[in-house]
């Protein structure tokens, strides 16, 4: 499960892209934490990267009590500039 320590820069949406699930392989529609849907392993995934497989050179192990490896969007990184990131 993701963390955070500060929800105001954080915003609920109910886009598509977040009840589409996606197979080992296919590289990620837009940056951002994914979670297996099979056991709730997570990854971070920049746009167009592959989504991993399982035992992935130099990435943490995939479980392998995992029933079925199967990707789904938790939160998606908004790469435009912010006003938040100028107050700092």
């Amino acid at each position: 499960m993701a963390l955070l320590t500060h929800g105001p820069g954080l915003k609920l949406s109910n886009a598509p892209q977040f009840e589409e699930r996606y197979l080992p392989g296919q590289s990620a529609p837009v940056t951002g934490i994914y979670q297996c849907v099979g056991c709730g392993f997570e990854i971070v995934r920049i746009a167009t990267k592959f989504l991993q497989a399982g035992g992935d050179r130099g990435l943490p192990r995939h479980p392998a009590e995992c029933p079925g490896i199967l990707w789904r969007l938790v939160a998606q990184i908004d790469e435009r500039p912010s006003l938040l990131s100028r107050r700092q």
